[in-house]
């Protein structure tokens, strides 16, 4: 892929919060320095993306041996705060065994959603239809 084409693919998403000096002065750069700072926002998108969103199972059970050293090396565990761990763990290990049925209310979330916006373009459409032929009328 071109420089250029990979610019233009990452653009929107990189101006996005951006101000209109930013993104002026962002164009009077090279085009080598516009993919250079493409390119180092989108890595570090990626990375920080990466530690807030496991998105490999290799990646959750390294989250967990982290944890599993961090208990032994506590000064103190209380009662109370055993019980936070406790209650974390449980909903973890319930998360894991209604997987299938957290993926399907997620998809099922995103298509009502979706339904619910074509919903709202159909009535767009409906009344300009409607005023178009009032219009004829």
């Amino acid at each position: 892929m071109k420089k250029t084409e990979t610019i233009a693919l990452y653009l929107d998403d990189y101006f996005n919060g951006k101000s209109d000096e930013e993104k002026q002065s962002f164009y009077e750069k090279s085009i080598e320095k516009q993919y250079s700072a493409i390119m180092a926002w989108k890595r570090r998108r990626d990375m920080s993306g990466a530690a807030s969103n496991p998105s490999s199972v290799a990646t959750i059970l390294e989250a967990l041996k982290k944890v599993k050293r961090a208990i032994p090396a506590l000064d103190t565990l209380s009662p109370k705060d055993a019980d936070k761990i406790r209650t974390a763990l449980n909903e973890i290990y319930n998360d894991v065994d209604n997987f299938d049925k957290i993926k399907k209310g997620q998809l099922l979330r995103e298509l009502e959603s979706e339904k619910e916006k074509i919903e709202r373009q159909t009535e767009n459409l409906q009344r300009k239809i409607e005023a178009l032929r009032q219009e004829l009328n």
